[in-house]
């Protein structure tokens, strides 16, 4: 709506992804501006909201959350669809937007919104959670328990992140050691190990009895049909 020469914008009427859009502006320029100072949308502002429209409606972008709507808790695919923004910007190379932005979900949705953005931004979303709902389906029969064994090992998976390793297609048990280890090397002594599949449980107990051969290990192993999680806490780490 026009009002003397400026639009005037009524939030009521909005979309929830224009809203989202709209919030996301206005949370960039408070950044800018001195407290209290009257924030005005300006034609770069609204050169934005194109942008982010434009990478919103890609096909990709679609294609992945449509898959994840009914798969994940709604509140972490509004972060997946802001991350899937941020990826998009951050490919372009638009390095301190990036920061902003990643700071600003931070911000706003906490430890598990950093961990939503970060595992988006290394494909976990294009890739291995996607495998991962694949290796269950083969598994399970009905929707509804793929999708509860689903959400039981994303959800600790993105609250645990960077304390998780998940096993997936074509990793060798030398992929699955060097992801431990590294983990270890940056002090972090407790690890859960997520694996679907026969081969990948295997996989994933032969590491394990590899690395229990040099490092005391206190270990709880699920393995529920060639489903496996193991909760590894390690008494003595790896040294360099």
């Amino acid at each position: 709506m026009e009002q003397d020469g400026k639009k005037v914008i009524n939030p009521e009427k909005l979309s929830q992804d224009k809203l989202n859009m709209l919030l996301a502006l206005l949370n960039s320029r408070t950044q800018e501006l001195p407290k209290g100072e009257t924030i005005v949308l300006t034609t770069k502002d609204n050169n934005w909201a194109e942008d982010i429209k434009r990478k919103d409606s890609a096909p990709d972008v679609r294609e992945i959350l449509e898959f994840y709507k009914d798969k994940i808790p709604a509140a972490d695919l509004i972060i997946l669809r802001q991350a899937m923004y941020i990826k998009k910007v951050f490919l372009e190379r638009r390095n301190q937007d990036v920061r902003n932005m990643k700071r600003d979900i931070r911000d706003k949705y906490g430890k598990r919104g950093a961990n939503i953005t970060n595992l988006c931004t290394a494909g976990y979303y294009e890739k291995d959670f996607n495998e991962m709902y694949e290796e269950l389906s083969k598994i399970y029969i009905t929707e509804d328990k793929i999708k509860a064994k689903f959400l039981s090992l994303y959800d600790p998976y993105v609250d645990d992140l960077p304390c998780s390793v998940f096993v997936s297609i074509g990793m060798k048990e030398e992929d699955i050691e060097k992801q431990i280890v590294t983990r270890l090397k940056y002090g972090i002594d407790y690890i859960k190990v997520h694996g679907i599949g026969s081969s990948n449980v295997k996989r994933v107990k032969k590491v394990i009895s590899v690395l229990e051969k040099t490092m005391s290990i206190e270990k709880n192993i699920i393995d529920d049909n060639n489903v496996i999680t193991a909760e590894l806490t390690f008494a003595k780490r790896q040294e360099d």
